[in-house]
């Protein structure tokens, strides 16, 4: 379940690691080999045949600390900072954000009810996925407009995300996502129960939904920053990419965001500054934490996400394109009470892009990777025997694809050609011939 170092110095115990993360954590420059050797990666399971029990893996991390002088706690993913923060809780010396905090960005419903500002919030409606009642749906949907979007209160990955045209269409998608469920409670529901609130915050105990307006007008944005001892520091603003003809399917990570309006930048990080505040009312420290934000032509920010965590996809493309650019490094600076060095972008556009597939099956039937072999910018997201399931409108990520270099036009054709070598049925994917101008490489 996990890889042991060795050594009595205190260990730096990372939580529910990819092999991904074991990776870029290998690759963390300008630190002493003693302390890359302290690093304990505790992995979520042994095997691929163990389920992962959330409350248990939180109790076998309370025995790790104790037994080894755990004094800093590193977590990348959405479940590796519910973990962290409830280890905050039972060991107030080991730096990180509250319980609460990282919930409620964590659910989308109570992120716009108390994280985001009026300015700058969706219309949105909480939907229970019992409720099959017409008339109430069709309020939802006319309350948000047609088309709504619909996603999962607590989804990741962009899973389930479908745009909704009607109230037939809500009620096949609340069907199917009934089945996706398959009627059991989630490790999310389980954890919220111990640690949070439950009275405060009903909805966290239900697999719920939330219905949004749908937004068809607007550039996207990720505004990323960190938290360190209450104080909030501004890291970069990247732009998110969708594909024209299947707007709902993320395309990528472009850097730097293109934009000669100096006045938006600082709309941004106003934007971020007010969410984030309003994040450390409840108690989120020391720890990365990134907003995904809709700009319209007019220049109107909007809210899409809050993830209280690190933007782990895009590490390789701050590293190729920034000084002080590793977010790895700086959370280790910050989990030491030490504040990173500032980042800055060294005039180079880099890529972080989505290998994605509306195909099911086996990830061996859809991915080449005997071809992945020969391409070191792809980053594998899947194995071979791996099940790939439907994940509605917004299509399933097989990998990423990571290009940095001086012409951004260059790097975007680079995409292309690897998404198409690599890809075993390509006619399933969205490719360069989708897009309304082929000459227009990245949006």
């Amino acid at each position: 379940m996990d890889c042991v170092m060795e050594g009595n110095k205190p260990t730096v115990l990372i939580l529910c690691p990819t092999r991904r993360d074991e990776y870029h954590a290998a690759k963390i420059n300008d630190i002493p080999d003693d302390t890359k050797q302290r690093f304990r990666f505790y992995k979520a399971t042994s095997g691929e045949n163990e389920s992962f029990d959330l409350l248990r893996y939180i109790e076998l991390c309370e025995k790790i600390i104790v037994k080894e002088n755990v004094q800093q706690i590193m977590s990348f993913s959405d479940i590796g900072v519910l973990v962290h923060s409830a280890l905050v809780q039972k060991f107030p010396s080991i730096k990180g954000p509250s319980v609460e905090s990282v919930l409620v960005p964590f659910h989308k419903y109570y992120s716009r009810l108390y994280l985001d500002s009026k300015e700058a919030t969706l219309k949105h409606v909480y939907i229970d996925p019992t409720e099959f009642d017409v008339d109430k749906l069709r309020c939802a949907l006319d309350y948000v407009g047609v088309p709504g979007v619909i996603k999962p209160c607590t989804g990741t990955d962009s899973f389930g995300v479908s745009r909704i045209s009607s109230v037939a269409d809500l009620q096949e998608y609340i069907t199917w996502y009934n089945s996706q469920r398959l009627g059991k409670q989630s490790d999310e529901v389980k954890f919220t129960e111990k640690y949070a609130d439950t009275g405060m915050y009903p909805y966290f105990a239900n697999n719920g939904l939330i219905l949004e307006e749908f937004v068809d007008d607007a550039k996207t944005v990720t505004i990323d920053g960190y938290v360190l001892q209450g104080e909030i520091f501004h890291w970069q603003i990247t732009e998110n990419v969708y594909w024209k003809k299947h707007p709902l399917t993320f395309k990528g990570c472009a850097m730097p965001f293109r934009t000669f309006d100096e006045n938006l930048t600082a709309r941004l990080w106003a934007t971020y500054d007010a969410i984030i505040g309003k994040a450390i009312e409840r108690g989120f420290d020391n720890q990365f934490i990134h907003v995904e934000a809709f700009v319209r032509p007019n220049g109107d920010v909007k809210v899409m996400e809050i993830n209280p965590r690190m933007f782990t996809q895009i590490i390789p493309i701050y590293r190729m394109c920034c000084e002080n650019g590793d977010p790895m490094a700086a959370l280790l600076d910050i989990g030491s009470g030490v504040r990173p060095g500032p980042c800055i972008w060294n005039d180079k556009f880099g890529f972080n892009g989505y290998v994605v597939t509306f195909a099911t099956g086996k990830a061996e039937e859809l991915l080449d990777f005997d071809e992945v072999a020969n391409f070191p910018e792809v980053s594998l997201r899947c194995c071979h025997g791996d099940e790939i399931r439907d994940c509605g409108d917004g299509g399933a990520n097989l990998a990423y694809v990571n290009i940095a270099g001086k012409n951004r036009q260059d790097v975007m054709m680079r995409y292309y050609y690897i998404c198409e070598k690599i890809l075993k049925k390509p006619e399933f994917s969205p490719s360069i011939e989708d897009e309304e101008d082929c000459n227009d490489y990245v949006y």
